[in-house]
């Protein structure tokens, strides 16, 4: 510990990880990385700010705390960084903070891997077929859209002229093949 710069923890944007009272230990940084924890010096007040990572661009790097819906609003540049957290101490315990990247972008590859292998063998036009999907064609003007209904819930409207989608309700966007529901309108002419 004697390498480490220290100071005490207080606050709520990082938490689950940072509770009020961890003593945090921390090593310069001159390179951070996306899902680093780093200390930087907040520009207006010179304030201790303890973030992650999210973003980072030729001499600046954008930070979010983990409790926070949002990314800062200030952009933070590379020499206000303190240092990058390795550790926090708690209750005589050393937690190693590592690095974190964003779950969000692995959980997205792997759905879309299964969706577009799903989508090969017209797994959702199954399953499309299986919803009792009311479709209703309405006139605006002179324009035609198609839009679907399960029981009494809007799913997707369809512009019928240049057949493309305008909108489809999450999570029904998994199960509405577009493949089929531009064959059905083919039909119908």
């Amino acid at each position: 510990m004697k390498n480490y710069k220290t100071f005490l923890y207080i606050g709520e944007s990082m938490k689950p990880l940072f509770k009020t009272g961890d003593l945090v230990l921390l090593k310069d940084c001159n390179k951070p990385k996306v899902g680093d924890v780093i200390v930087f010096l907040k520009q207006d007040s010179k304030e201790k700010i303890i973030h992650r990572v999210i973003k980072i661009s030729k001499n600046s790097i954008i930070t979010k705390g983990d409790n926070n819906s949002l990314k800062d609003k200030e952009t933070i540049n590379i020499k206000d960084v303190i240092g990058k957290v390795l550790y926090i101490k708690r209750d005589n315990k050393l937690i190693r903070i590592k690095r974190q990247l964003s779950i969000k972008k692995y959980i997205f590859k792997i759905l879309s891997l299964i969706y577009h292998f799903l989508e090969r063998f017209n797994i959702f036009n199954f399953i499309f077929l299986k919803l009792k999907i009311k479709y209703f064609i309405y006139y605006k003007g002179n324009k035609k859209e198609l839009r679907l209904f399960l029981k009494d819930i809007l799913i997707a409207r369809v512009d019928l002229e240049n057949k493309r989608f305008l909108y489809v309700k999450p999570p029904y966007r998994l199960v509405i093949p577009k493949n089929y529901i531009f064959n059905f309108l083919n039909e119908v002419k």
